[in-house]
């Protein structure tokens, strides 16, 4: 029976976690109205509708939720899903509450049941959207300040789960799993805020997807003995 699910979540965590009473709002949440699950082809058109350059996806290995971006904690079996980029350095017409988009990364897991891998991309599910702000140094922590504010109005007190010298965030949480996070890690010479959306049940869904493509992998040749 073909597995189509509602999806998605994921991006950075790790180091010190404090963990708050869990903050939900009634709301589902989601990247730019852009409804979850859909084809990584139908995320590219509705970016294109919205004025972001068009691309092309590649195959890409999922992270799970949660996770750190320096870690490597995600699926080891490659090639799970699609990963759409787009890069802006700059391009002041992309914002998104009122600050200048730096670059987007889309990403859709492959379409599985028990026994099979449908790596079409128009059969894909998007699950994941990732955003890094293009901010000037000095306005990072007020922006930061400014974006909790605003997603606060929306969906109401967030959840802090990281507190640390290179970085701190927030995340609400919303109906069927979603999440969104804001995050802002900080080094000797950078700042960065990013938002992370998707759907808590990812690590479920990447699960099952990984033992799919190892049942699945066609065996070795067994008459290739080259270089026993």
């Amino acid at each position: 029976m073909k597995r189509v699910i509602s999806v998605v979540m994921a991006f950075l965590l790790v180091l010190c976690y404090t963990y708050h009473s869990k903050a939900e709002t009634e709301k589902e949440i989601e990247f730019s109205g852009i409804p979850w699950g859909i084809s990584i082809t139908e995320v590219n058109n509705r970016l294109v509708e919205m004025g972001y350059s068009k691309d092309e996806a590649d195959d890409t290995s999922l992270h799970t939720w949660p996770y750190h971006w320096q870690s490597d904690y995600r699926h080891t079996v490659k090639d799970t899903g699609l990963s759409l980029s787009t890069s802006y350095w700059g391009d002041d017409t992309h914002k998104i509450a009122g600050y200048t988009v730096n670059w987007t990364t889309m990403l859709a897991y492959y379409d599985f049941d028990d026994t099979m891998v449908n790596r079409e991309p128009s059969k894909s599910h998007f699950c994941q959207a990732i955003i890094e702000f293009d901010i000037d140094f000095e306005l990072v922590d007020r922006a930061y300040d400014d974006l909790k504010t605003k997603l606060t109005k929306l969906y109401g007190e967030p959840k802090q789960n990281i507190v640390d010298d290179e970085a701190k965030a927030f995340e609400w949480y919303g109906a069927n799993n979603t999440v969104v996070r804001l995050e802002q890690t900080n080094g000797k010479d950078y700042k960065h805020i990013y938002l992370i959306y998707g759907i808590t049940s990812i690590d479920e869904i990447l699960s099952e997807l990984r033992n799919t493509i190892v049942k699945t992998a066609p065996p070795a040749d067994p008459d290739d003995l080259s270089g026993l």
